[in-house]
């Protein structure tokens, strides 16, 4: 009876299996990273949907702007180079996905200072013995554009571009 069950509530599930409406774009600079979120797309059966690739943030640049951005970068409880990682995302946010939404999740309140940009909400998480945030941060696209700005924003500034790279002000 719970065999049967199971198999007509999957064979449900998958019927109703469908493409993601956008592009699902996957980028870190640790292979291991993007390993792991390969395998468990896989395990989940969504794999065929997503573009996985590696490099820096601040080099990435996607076909077309996102318009929603989730990510778990460093905060310093599991990498060192947080500063230099979130600076770079903050670039990454103002010119490559102006105009999206972003949550980030964050364990430490000083490096989302580097973004330089302002929440327009924070969710706690508590992990072990982590307190994090799950922060909203909707990008303003650069002052003189046509675009739209999402519903709610407060400010953001755009930081110069090169060469279809984000031009980034650190020492490497």
């Amino acid at each position: 009876e719970y065999a049967e069950a199971w198999a007509v509530a999957t064979a449900e599930a998958e019927g109703a299996r469908t493409l993601a409406p956008l592009p699902i774009l996957a980028n870190d600079k640790h292979g291991g990273a993007l390993a792991l979120a390969r395998r468990s797309a896989q395990a989940a059966g969504v794999d065929h949907c997503i573009t996985f690739t590696q490099g820096e943030v601040a080099d990435y640049v996607p076909e077309a702007p996102p318009q929603l951005v989730v990510s778990n970068p460093p905060w310093n409880v599991r990498l060192e180079e947080g500063e230099a990682a979130w600076f770079d995302l903050g670039g990454f946010l103002r010119v490559e996905a102006a105009g999206c939404s972003a949550f980030l999740l964050s364990g430490n309140a000083e490096l989302t200072r580097r973004l330089r940009m302002r929440a327009n909400g924070k969710l706690p998480i508590e992990q072990a013995d982590a307190s994090l945030r799950l922060i909203r941060y909707d990008v303003l696209p650069p002052r003189g554009s046509d675009a739209v700005p999402p519903a709610g924003t407060r400010t953001a500034q755009a930081p110069a571009k090169r060469g279809g790279r984000i031009a980034v002000d650190k020492p490497l």
